[in-house]
Order: C-alpha cells, then structure tokens, then sequence
C-alpha cells in the first residue's frame, strides 16, 4: 500500500545562513550558507514521495532559474508537478538566519506568488483531491483558498492535515475552522500559544492548549514542543488522549532546525497512510524529523522511518 497524498501550498527557493558562533547583532558573522529548494509543502511532498507515496504538488512557482530548481528536483523525487503552476510573478524566497546550534534567530519570505495558488487554480485539480487518502495544506495560502479546501474536505469526507507554518499565518486555521472541523493540525509551541492563549512552556502546561484546540473542532494535534518533543491528543476515536512522545534526535546539537517541521508532518502521514495509529504515527514522525535535522543535505533518511513504520521489506 503505498495510498496517495496530494499537498498543497509554498514551494520557493531557502537561502539558510548558520553562524559559525553565537550570533552578534548588528554586524557580519562568520558562518555557512546552503541554498536548496524548500517551501513547507514542497517539503512535505519531496519527504512524501522518497518514502514512496504516490504524492501531487499543488503549487507555485516562477518561470525562473529558481522556479525551474525547484520544480527539477521535486521530480527527481518523485512528486506528481502537474499541479504546480508556473507564473508571471519571481519565484518565492525564504532567507533564514540560524544561530550556531541550528535554532533560528530570524527569517524573511518573500513570498507574494503565494497568491497566484487561488481556489479556482486548487480545485481545479480536484481529481487529484478526491483520490487522495490525505490532503495536506500550509497557512502560507489565503484564507479564501484555506476556506474552500476545509468546505471540500467536509463535503468530500477527505482527511485534512493542517500545518499553521508560523505564528503570524496560524490565524487563519480559526477562518477554517468557522467552515468545518479538520481531521488534524501541526501547530508548534508559538502558534498553539498565539491561537489559544494558553501557555506551552512545558508539556503537561502544553495539554491545556492542545485540549482547546480539539475542542473547537481539531481531531488530531499534534503539537510540536522543540526539544520537548511533540505532544499527540487525538479525538478522533472516542474519548480523547494524549500522550508526549520524546525528541527523537541522537545528539543534542542538530546541524540546523529549519525544515524539521516539515519532515516530521512527512513521517507522520506517512504512518497514517500505512495504517498506524495516531501516537505511532506522531513517533515515526519524529524520527523522520532527528533524520533529517542530523543530515548534511536536510533528506530525510528513508530506511530508518521505513523501519519505525513496519514496511522496511
């Protein structure tokens, strides 16, 4: 069983810059710069299809050199681009700035070709939405595009997997949620914070939040709490439960966090579509996410997350 998964949402070109040392502000730092297609559902999708899931991209990106990366490594790894629009508009930027130990410390998105990924432009693949067994968005589309894909997801019965991507954006998982319950939401400790104004600063603080959003219609959380792990309270069969599932990385300094998210909501769909219950699955997750935190060219390592998932034959 491979099951399919269509994704929808950024694919733009990362310039990730890591300092040597504790960064200084105000003045030039010593440190490596990688630049490499990225995009939290291009991510997604690329993670998706090396662990051999028959995935689709639904996006946008620029008829530029940075459009054409993009696009050529994506079906190196096998993801269905028929989805991917390329437009008039230059192709997305994300530049981030990590300090030393691999945490960041700031990051700019340029990121305006967003909006060409419009309603009409996602439902017209709707083929490819209904055949899928999860449909994955990230809140770097519009509300209006995030609001129509909630109503075809409850009009359809499709699993609707939501990634809030950062703190400013996670808002607009309350304009779905006004539309239809979700079948799940990765939120990290900031956004779970800012959309439910409990805090997150431990796990067992974390459940209050985490109890809130399931009760304003979220089947699944998965809340992701940096080196605390991620926290997995799942509705979905009966009454709620909610177990924390520990960082899975082998050493305490990963070479850089960006993109760890990402894998992690890759892993984890990953053990859903093969059938694995939600605290499995959220674990499979996270040690798709140490795979890729610890590698030199951020992939994720297929072997080990095929092994946690049972389908390394």
């Amino acid at each position: 069983m491979t099951g399919k998964v269509v994704v929808i949402g950024g694919a733009n070109l990362d310039i990730r810059a890591v300092s040597a040392e504790p960064l200084i502000e105000g003045t030039s730092n010593p440190g490596r710069v990688r630049i490499m297609p990225g995009g939290v559902a291009r991510n997604i999708a690329e993670h998706l299809a090396r662990l051999g899931v028959d995935t689709a991209l639904i996006s946008a990106v620029g008829d530029d050199p940075a459009g054409h990366q993009i696009l050529a490594q994506s079906v190196a790894a096998g993801v269905d681009i028929t989805g991917v629009s390329i437009v008039s508009s230059p192709t997305g930027i994300y530049s981030a700035i990590l300090d030393h130990d691999g945490n960041l410390a700031t990051a700019v998105n340029a990121m305006a070709i967003i909006e060409a990924i419009t309603p009409e432009q996602v439902l017209a693949h709707r083929g490819k939405l209904q055949a899928a067994d999860f449909i994955i968005v990230d809140c770097n589309l519009g509300a209006g595009t995030l609001k129509r894909l909630a109503g075809f997801a409850r009009e359809r019965g499709k699993r609707l997997i939501v990634d809030p991507v950062s703190v400013p954006k996670c808002l607009k998982l309350e304009a779905m949620l006004e539309v239809a319950p979700l079948f799940a939401a990765t939120p990290n400790r900031a956004q779970a914070e800012k959309l439910t104004g409990h805090s997150c600063a431990t796990p067992q603080m974390a459940e209050r939040a985490a109890q809130d959003l399931r009760d304003r219609g979220i089947g699944l959380v998965v809340l992701h709490l940096d080196r605390d792990g991620v926290l997995v309270l799942d509705a979905s069969e009966g009454a709620p439960k909610s177990e924390v599932i520990p960082l899975q990385a082998r050493n305490d300094a990963p070479r850089d966090v960006t993109g760890g998210g990402d894998a992690a909501i890759a892993g984890l769909v990953y053990a859903l579509v093969h059938g694995q219950p939600a605290t499995a699955a959220a674990r499979i997750g996270q040690i798709a996410a140490a795979s890729v935190l610890e590698s030199a060219d951020g992939r994720i390592e297929v072997g080990a997350v095929r092994e946690a998932a049972g389908q390394d034959r």
